[in-house]
């Protein structure tokens, strides 16, 4: 794509920074496209943060960058998905974190979320006669009383 030339000969400067912002533009977007962070694709194409949250203020780029963000995403999943039917890890991977509500692995319990019931309930679970450890060492500090000096 020529520049604009001016009356004399040389491009013009607002053309010129637009068809500059253009490519630089174009540049921060393939490199979002390829899975790469704003960070690093400001970095590649030459672009302050600050220049980024300015052209972010155009609807047409803001869609422009959603979607070249949202890309690698597509062919990400899309790969875990067609893993998923060779390799049951792929498919446990993805349950977790797409549906992490149904499928997370629960380590223990969230005493947080239980209801006053429910521990009374845990609370009277344990069978009768049978002591831990610790009810014996407590049931003996007891019946020793207390530890003179």
């Amino acid at each position: 794509m020529a520049r604009p030339i001016s009356k004399h000969g040389q491009p013009s400067a607002a053309k010129t920074d637009g068809h500059a912002r253009q490519i630089k533009q174009e540049k921060l977007l393939a490199a979002l496209r390829g899975g790469n962070t704003r960070t690093a694709s400001c970095a590649y194409a030459g672009v302050h943060h600050d220049t980024l949250y300015e052209w972010l203020q155009d609807p047409l780029f803001s869609e422009k960058l959603a979607e070249a963000e949202a890309a690698p995403e597509i062919i990400c999943a899309s790969s875990i998905i067609a893993a998923a039917k060779r390799d049951w890890r792929a498919a446990e991977a993805w349950l977790k974190r797409r549906r992490s509500a149904d499928w997370k692995e629960i380590t223990g319990i969230e005493w947080g979320r239980l209801t006053i019931d429910q521990l009374v309930a845990l609370a009277g679970a344990g069978e009768d006669g049978v002591d831990s450890a610790g009810d014996h060492a407590a049931n003996a500090a007891a019946v020793a009383g207390p530890v003179s000096e």
